[in-house]
C-alpha cells in the first residue's frame, strides 16, 4: 500500500513503537521502494507507542486553515468498553495524538468530547453525519445538543445529522450476544462509517439488507436500523437546506466465525469483554 501511494506522489507518516521499530521500518522502507532516496523523501517515521491499528479513531485530525495547520486530540475511552477506559492501554493510546503532534511541529488542541473518527462522516462543505448510539454512550455526561454544539465547534460545520443506531453486527461486545451463542467480536456500537457515507457533497450511499437476507435474524434486526436511519436521511437537508441524494448499497450476508483459545482474539474477548473470564461452551 504504501508502495502504491508513493508511485502516484503521496506521502506516508508510521508510527513506530520505538528506535528500533523505527530502524527497522526505515529498512523495510529502503528495500520495498525503489530506492533509500524515495523512501526519505515520501515517508517519515514517528516514534510514538501505541497499542492500536485503528488511527481512524485514536489518531490525530489534522485541520488547515490557510496557512495554518493544527491537530484537535479528542478524548479517548477505548470505544467505551467496560473496565478499559482508565486502562494502561488506553493512556498510551489517548497521548498519540499529542505526541505525534509534538513531534509534527504542530499545536494539539483537546477537545471535551470523546468522539472517533469512524463514527464521523463530512461533506466537506459542513455536513456532518454522526450516530446517536455511539456518541451518547462515549458522552454520558453531556446532552445531545451540548455534544452537537462541541462538534459544530471544532468542525467548523454548519449541520449536524444524527443516525439513529448503527448495524447489529457492529454492536458492543460487552452488551452480550446478538443472537443465540453469536457475540461481536469488539465492535464499535454503531460508527456511521459502517452504513453510511458521504460520495461527494450532496449524494450519499447508505447500506441495505436485501430481501433474501432479512429473515437472517442478525439482518433483520439490521434492517430495522438501516430503514429507520433511512427516513432521517429522508428529511434532512444539507447546510444549505438542499435535499440529499440516497444511494442505496446492499450489506453482505452475515459471517459467522468460532474461535478458540488459541487465537489471539479470545484473550481479548475475556480480558475486556467477558469479565467473569469466561466465553461461553469454551468459544
Amino acid at each position: 500500500m504504501i508502495e502504491q501511494i508513493v508511485l502516484h506522489g503521496g506521502h506516508v507518516t508510521i508510527l513506530a513503537q520505538d528506535d528500533q521499530d523505527k530502524a527497522d521500518t526505515l529498512t523495510r522502507l529502503s528495500k520495498t521502494l525503489k530506492s533509500p532516496l524515495e523512501a526519505q523523501q515520501h515517508t517519515r517515521v514517528l516514534v510514538v507507542p501505541h497499542n492500536d491499528i485503528w488511527m481512524r479513531d485514536v489518531g490525530p485530525i489534522f485541520l488547515v486553515k490557510g496557512d495554518t495547520k493544527k491537530t484537535l486530540s479528542f478524548d479517548w475511552t477505548y470505544w467505551g468498553y467496560k473496565g478499559h477506559t482508565n486502562s494502561s492501554d488506553s493512556e498510551i493510546d489517548g497521548a498519540i495524538c499529542t505526541s505525534s503532534s509534538e513531534l509534527l511541529g504542530l499545536e494539539c488542541t483537546p477537545i471535551n468530547l470523546a468522539s472517533e473518527g469512524g463514527d464521523r462522516e463530512y461533506n466537506g462543505l459542513g455536513t456532518l453525519i454522526v450516530c446517536e448510539a455511539v456518541e451518547l454512550q462515549r458522552n454520558k455526561s453531556k446532552s445531545k445538543q451540548q455534544i452537537e454544539d462541541c462538534l459544530k465547534e471544532a468542525f467548523n460545520v454548519k449541520k449536524v445529522i444524527w443516525m439513529k443506531e448503527g448495524v447489529l453486527e457492529d454492536q458492543q461486545s460487552f452488551v452480550g450476544k446478538i443472537t443465540d451463542d453469536v457475540y461481536t467480536c469488539c465492535a464499535t456500537g454503531g460508527h456511521v462509517d459502517e452504513f453510511v457515507r458521504f460520495v461527494d457533497q450532496k449524494k450519499v450511499l447508505l447500506a441495505y439488507i436485501i430481501p433474501e437476507e432479512q429473515d437472517d435474524p442478525i439482518a433483520s434486526k439490521s434492517h430495522q436500523a438501516l430503514e429507520e436511519n433511512m427516513k432521517i436521511l429522508e428529511s434532512e437537508t444539507d447546510q444549505d437546506g438542499s435535499p440529499l441524494q440516497i444511494i442505496r448499497m446492499p450489506m453482505p450476508p452475515t459471517t459467522i466465525i468460532e474461535i478458540n483459545p488459541s487465537d489471539g482474539i479470545y484473550s481479548a474477548m475475556q480480558e475486556y469483554i467477558f469479565q467473569d473470564n469466561s466465553i461461553i461452551d469454551g468459544h
